[in-house]
């Protein structure tokens, strides 16, 4: 069921641009049930602005360097008035798709999935826009692929995808792709290697009212 998101934080990416690296919490996270954080190893984005309109895709990989099959839970937290159109974790070259559904929702949903013994796909809204889905199984000296999609409206603001705060992160590959009030079509694109973010992916194209 997609759904509208908003995302840039032009004022929050402002102010955080000063704070050291290490005080800046990671856009998102994907952590295993015994606490400990899994490598972020890549970061895939595309994005398409359209006047005051947003759409992003992220593909995102993890790498679990244990020799044993892990769970964990995936933690994102997007701008106000954002809105999720698409969650899926890849298992073995299949793509489990996940229902976005509010918390209380999603309790009453896992109780009746534990019924079944299935494991649900789902991934829970809580307050302030955060989102986060159990990720099971996540292979032994494998690598994780989730993908998460959202659209946002951004009147008077331009796009910015937040990164700082990442590990970090063997390849960070961001494209975005502006079509102006004229109708011409502007490309930016960030590639990166071995990179610790110390900067968010900001649009150089000038904010629509």
């Amino acid at each position: 069921s997609g759904k509208v998101i908003a995302v840039p934080l032009p004022l929050i990416a402002a102010s955080s641009q000063q704070m050291p690296l290490e005080q800046i919490a990671a856009p998102w996270t994907l952590t295993a049930s015994d606490g400990s954080g899994l490598l972020a190893t890549r970061v895939e984005a595309k994005a398409v602005v359209q006047g005051p309109l947003a759409f992003t895709e992220l593909h995102l990989y993890f790498a679990n360097t244990e020799d044993r099959i892990r769970e964990g839970t995936f933690a994102i937290t997007l701008p106000q008035n954002a809105a999720v159109s698409r969650f899926a974790m890849e298992n073995n070259g299949q793509w489990m798709e996940a229902e976005v559904v509010e918390k209380q929702m999603a309790r009453r949903a896992y109780e009746d999935f534990l019924h079944r013994k299935q494991d649900p796909a789902l991934m829970e809204k809580a307050e302030g826009n955060q989102f986060t889905a159990r990720v099971f199984p996540i292979p032994a000296k494998g690598t994780k692929h989730l993908v998460l999609s959202f659209s946002q409206e951004l009147p008077g603001a331009r796009y910015v995808l937040p990164l700082r705060g990442l590990p970090k992160v063997e390849r960070v590959d961001v494209s975005l792709d502006t079509t102006n009030i004229d109708g011409s079509r502007v490309q930016q694109v960030l590639n990166e290697r071995n990179w610790q973010p110390n900067r968010d992916f900001v649009s150089n194209a000038p904010a629509t009212a």
